[in-house]
């Protein structure tokens, strides 16, 4: 008896900037199939959650439209024919499909959205610069204060540093060169130090304005300043022209919360302010050290008596893991392909994405223009393709 397949049965999948012809996967073809689509993007979390929809969806489905849509699909049992599942129930081929029908239908029912968009992560329930208390300001504020020597209320600059292993220094350089040249370099910190360096500069003949001067905002310290910030032993050093002190403050603000190589600045993400000072006072200002700290964290909130703001943070730190995860992770690009497109691309093995688009318009043109209105942005980068061992062997059997 002949084996009838609902599933389309190829794929083209684009991960980390290479594409592969496969056979499709089981969860990409219920997929394609719930959603409508033949072409999509889905981030590292998206497709996790979608999994997990599909498994608690299918689980609440009916006996007899649960073991149709578990085995047509292939989706955590072996793949079987319609004839195959209508002998199991009982039943004919014509009520198989049916019940496929009602059980899609289901699984696409707006309510599992709903269901679905209460636990699907995105970028907007994280990502947040609006407070009301100005945190960057505040930052910016300690900064200046720091770098001309003060050290009273400036806790959260301090505990920033601590934490994170953070130095910042201001330094001019007098070092004699090679060629006996000399150049000026020297440490300041506080008014004497300030005081000093200028009596420094002066006599080493560089212009300098007094002390008293060094806060307005055309105020000029010499020729050049550098300002050096190491972290965890590596130094990086930022010269600095003719700027007023918060100018510079600004500057080094910037570089401290830009994030640098991590996954962002805390004050870039949706945080009550509550939560926010409690944890710029423990010097938490990266993304990632909440998330490795996280259960400590929430220790201390809890016995300090904040179990608000420990529920809070509670619910943050999941979305954060996520966020987090799909940074780490290329997302997934796939196109269901028909079987006749499919191996006419094997056949011609495009080298880009012109000759892809060639390829699949000699086999199917509707599917050529779908691919041009769905994946040409995906796929511009498009330079060859893998062909799956189990994709090859579909192709033989076929030809066979």
């Amino acid at each position: 008896m002949e084996r009838v397949v609902i599933q389309r049965e190829f794929v083209i999948r684009k991960k980390k900037n290479k594409y592969f012809l496969d056979v499709i996967s089981p969860y990409e073809a219920l997929y394609s199939s719930v959603f409508g689509v033949q072409a999509d993007t889905l981030s590292y979390s998206q497709e996790g959650m979608c999994r997990r929809m599909f498994d608690e969806l299918i689980n609440k489905l009916n006996y007899k439209e649960r073991t149709v849509i578990s085995n047509l699909y292939g989706y955590g049992h072996d793949e079987r024919s319609v004839s195959e599942i209508a002998a199991e129930l009982g039943t004919d081929q014509s009520e198989v499909e049916t019940l496929k029908i009602s059980a899609l239908d289901r699984l696409r029912d707006p309510d599992n959205y709903k269901y679905l968009e209460k636990r699907w992560y995105s970028g907007n329930d994280i990502v947040n610069t609006r407070y009301e208390f100005d945190y960057r300001g505040k930052l910016r504020s300690e900064l200046l204060m720091y770098l001309s020597g003060q050290k009273n209320n400036i806790n959260f600059i301090l505990a920033i540093m601590k934490r994170n292993n953070i130095s910042v220094k201001r330094v001019y350089r007098d070092v004699i060169l090679p060629d006996g040249a000399r150049r000026f370099e020297t440490s300041f910190s506080g008014k004497n130090g300030i005081d000093d360096t200028i009596k420094a500069l002066r006599a080493f003949k560089i212009s300098a304005n007094p002390v008293e001067n060094r806060r307005k905002v055309k105020t000029q310290r010499g020729n050049i300043e550098t300002v050096i910030i190491t972290q965890d032993g590596v130094e990086q050093a930022y010269k600095y022209s003719g700027l007023s002190d918060e100018s510079v403050a600004d500057c080094v603000c910037r570089v401290l919360t830009g994030g640098g190589d991590g996954y962002g600045c805390i004050l870039d993400f949706n945080i009550s302010d509550g939560l926010m000072g409690l944890l710029l006072m423990k010097g938490y200002l990266y993304i990632e050290s909440l998330v490795e700290d996280s259960e400590s964290i929430y220790s201390c909130l809890m016995s300090a008596g904040f179990e608000m703001q420990a529920d809070e943070f509670a619910k943050f730190v999941d979305k954060a893991e996520v966020y987090i995860a799909d940074k780490t992770h290329s997302p997934l690009t796939f196109v269901v392909v028909p079987q006749a497109v499919a191996q006419r691309i094997c056949d011609d093995d495009p080298v880009d994405y012109h000759e892809l688009l060639f390829s699949a318009e000699a086999a199917d043109k509707e599917f050529a223009g779908m691919l041009i209105r769905n994946a040409k942005k995906e796929f511009a980068d498009f330079s060859g393709l893998i062909v799956s061992d189990a994709a090859r062997r579909v192709f033989k059997l076929k030809i066979s």
